[in-house]
Formats: structure tokens, C-alpha cells, sequence
């Protein structure tokens, strides 16, 4: 099964449980997916364990029929990609390094599949730590600037009427002139 028919079913499951979670259970969105998914499941396993349905040797064999990592690498990070460049307004900052070491590991498939995990996922984090650098230095200047410009003023109208009490105090306490 080729990584778009894959995507294509899991979409289409998803979209009939939101259907079902919207027109019947009405309840939030995460946790009526989440709900539904656990009952599917549940059900399944029942079916599966009474042996009215062979179950299990279906799902053993499309999951070893899955190129998991092909699909997880080059398909759902690529639709996470466009997600989130989708939902963020300073996606070039955002989204940049992560598109372009995407492309480099997409172009590097079979020596990429010789390497161990965390060597496949170092790229990432050190893209991750550069614009979290990025953004960290981006807030301080936006605050040192934005304190530079602070007019730093105590509330004057009620100075001014504190100042016109003493006055007035002074002038019928002391007997003085409201100078």
C-alpha cells in the first residue's frame, strides 16, 4: 500500500469519526476522536478475540506492508510543514530551516536509511535551537527597545489635584493665601 493510500484511508477515518462525533456526541473535538477511536479499537479486539473476524492477520500484514518511515519522513512531516506555515504568520523565520534540512533528508533517502535515529533527528533539534535562539534575541531587542521608548510619567491630573487639596488645606487650616 503506497503512502498516499494510506493517508487517503486514515483521512477519510478521521472524517466520518468527526462526522459522527459532531452530529451525535457532541463533544469537543480532541476528545470525541479520541473516544470514538478508543471504542472502534475496543470493539475490534472483541471481534478479533470471539474469532467471528480475522482481525489480526489483516493488521499484521498492512502494517508490514507499510513503508513506515517513508510515509512518517517524507509524508506526514511534509503535511505538518504546510500545517503549520498554514496557522503561522512568521512562517519563513519558522518554517525555513525546517523545509530545507526536509528536502536535504529527502534527498539523502538511502544513506539516511543507514543511520540511527538520533543521528536522523540531530538536523532537526539544531534547527529547532536556531530559531529558538532566533526568537529569544528577536523578543530581548523588541523589549529593549520598546522599554527605551517608555515614558515612564506618574498620573499628572492626580498630582495636580493632590497639589490643589494641599493648597486649598493650607489656605483654611493655616489661614494662608492659595498661592
Amino acid at each position: 500500500m503506497a503512502p498516499f493510500d494510506t493517508f487517503a484511508i486514515l483521512l477519510t477515518v478521521a472524517a466520518a469519526f468527526a462526522y459522527v462525533n459532531h452530529r451525535w456526541l457532541r463533544l469537543p473535538t480532541s476528545i470525541g476522536l479520541m473516544s470514538i477511536a478508543l471504542g472502534v479499537s475496543i470493539l475490534f479486539l472483541l471481534l478479533d478475540r470471539t474469532g467471528l473476524v480475522g482481525l489480526s492477520r489483516l493488521a499484521t500484514r498492512v502494517v508490514e506492508g507499510l513503508p513506515l518511515e517513508r510515509t512518517l519522513l517524507q509524508g506526514a512531516l511534509g503535511m505538518l510543514l504546510f500545517a503549520i506555515s498554514c496557522l503561522i504568520k512568521w512562517q519563513p523565520l519558522i518554517i525555513s530551516p525546517f523545509v530545507c534540512i526536509y528536502l536535504l533528508s529527502a534527498a539523502n533517502n538511502a544513506e539516511r536509511a543507514r543511520r540511527p535515529i538520533m543521528n536522523r533527528l540531530r538536523p532537526f533539534w539544531a534547527a529547532a535551537l536556531v530559531v529558538f535562539v532566533l526568537f529569544i534575541a528577536l523578543a530581548g531587542l523588541t523589549g529593549y527597545v520598546g522599554y527605551k521608548k517608555l515614558d515612564l510619567r506618574g498620573p499628572t491630573r492626580s498630582i495636580n489635584s493632590l497639589k490643589e487639596t494641599m493648597r486649598w488645606a493650607k489656605a483654611r487650616l493655616l489661614g494662608r493665601s492659595a498661592s
